[in-house]
Formats: C-alpha cells, structure tokens, sequence
C-alpha cells in the first residue's frame, strides 16, 4: 500500500499551511463547545488522526482534555515535538486505517486527510469503532487564487498529464456516514489572511502541497520557467504580500441519530 508521507515537507510545513490565529481558535472552540454539550465533565479523550505537526490540534491538548495524534510521517511528529506548548498530549507512528489504540474516545478529528487515503471504507471501520463523534473537514488559506498559481496551474494544464486522484471528497465521505443514519452538523467561518509573494513562488517551486508531488518533473520545470517570465514582465514583487482568505469548514458526524 503507497502511503502519501508529507516528510520530505515536515519542516517548513507550518509555514506553507499558514492559518490565522482566529481560525485555530474557532477550532478549538468548536471542539470544546461539543465535547461540553455532549458528554459528561472532563477529562475528555480526543484522538487525532493525521496530527502531523499540530498546527491547529496542538490547542486540543490541555489538563481537560487528553489528546492522543498518530501519524504515518515521523518527521511531521517531530515537529510537534518542537513546539512548545506545556500539554503536548501522547504521540505515535501509526496508520489511520489501522489503529493501535481501541479505548473509547468522545472525539475522533480527521482534518485534511479524507482526500489523501484510498482505502476509504476501512477507515470507516476503524473510525466506527473507537469515537461517538467524527470530526473530518479542512482547515487552510486560499494560495489557489494567487496569480503564481493560477500561472503554474495553466501551464501545467497545457500538457497531456491528467492528475489521479488517491481518495474522495469530504462530501463524498460524508456521504458514507449519512446513509448509516448517523447525524452531520456542518460548522464554517473565514478570515482574511496574507501571505507573500515569495512563499506561493517558493512552494511552488518546492513542491510544498500534495497535489503537486505527482506532476512529472519535466512539466514542473516548465511550469517554473513560464512563472520567472511572468514575475518578470509584470514587475511582481516577490517582498510584497497578497491578500487572501483562510477558511475553517467542519463535518461534525455524530453516531447519537
């Protein structure tokens, strides 16, 4: 089985995946809010699969609440190690589709992970079995409408290479869950956001995001050199920063029909 492993980008991950402050909050504030309506007073367990570097689950943790992240990358886990929040919860290299851990959890998060697992039924399984409510969905800043991308993403359109997909849509995740009867409460904010010039061309150029890594390195290189001659014929400052968005959107799946 061909795991997609984000090490190769584990240390400038946080960087490249910037979200506003307000926007971690919120997520912690969601949480927190249904593990207070839902279930029993605290201590509550919380599992995140994908915790990768904890950029928005490090806040789960906390002397309430017991956070508990796997992840396939071991250098992603190494730099949550680095952070340094005084609860950084219990840490280990595993497989979201094949869990070590069976205990009760009152909260399973699953954030920007559905699209990237191929074997979507048995996370499923392994989700049904271990938490009353799911919670999958994203959490990012819009570089998509950057012009940079925009660039790079034409000119790579303009080849015959066609992009595979590895997993679903979270809406088609979702789907799954509706149909056995369990409960889906959607929950969304935005914030504006920026981000520099410099930071799109060098993801781009680096290959920050998944959804570059499989584009063949002969249109990748073309795609670099049309985006050199545009910054230069249109004066783009590399220094400058664009003005952006950064969005929450949440699938609270919840078991209690």
């Amino acid at each position: 089985m061909k795991y997609i492993n984000f090490n190769h980008v584990a240390e400038g991950y946080d960087t490249t995946r910037f979200v506003p402050q307000t926007i971690v909050e919120n997520f912690g504030n969601l949480i927190f809010s249904h593990l207070e309506t839902e279930f029993d007073e605290p201590p509550y367990r919380i599992l995140s699969l994908g915790i990768g570097s904890g950029r928005v689950e490090s806040f789960l943790s906390s002397e309430k609440n017991h956070l508990f992240g796997i992840d396939i990358s071991e250098l992603m886990l190494r730099e949550y190690k680095k952070k340094t929040s005084e609860h950084q919860g219990f840490l280990s290299l595993a497989d979201g589709c094949s869990l070590p851990l069976r205990p009760f959890f009152h909260i399973v998060t699953a954030i920007h992970i559905v699209h990237l697992i191929s074997r979507t039924q048995k996370l499923v399984e392994e989700l049904e079995k271990i938490a009353k409510t799911i919670v999958i969905g994203d959490i990012y800043t819009d570089t998509y409408s950057h012009p940079l991308y925009q660039e790079y993403s034409t000119e790579i359109a303009k080849s015959e290479w066609k992009r595979e997909s590895s997993g679903i849509s979270i809406e088609e995740f979702t789907n799954i869950f509706k149909e056995k009867g369990y409960g889906i409460m959607q929950k969304e904010m935005s914030a504006p956001a920026e981000i520099s010039n410099h930071a799109i061309y060098d993801s781009l150029r680096s290959r920050s995001f998944s959804s570059l890594w499989s584009i063949p390195d002969d249109y990748h290189e073309r795609a670099l050199k049309h985006l050199e001659k545009y910054i230069e014929s249109t004066g783009m400052k590399l220094e400058s920063n664009f003005s952006t968005t950064s969005f929450l959107s949440l699938y609270f799946i919840d078991s209690r029909k």
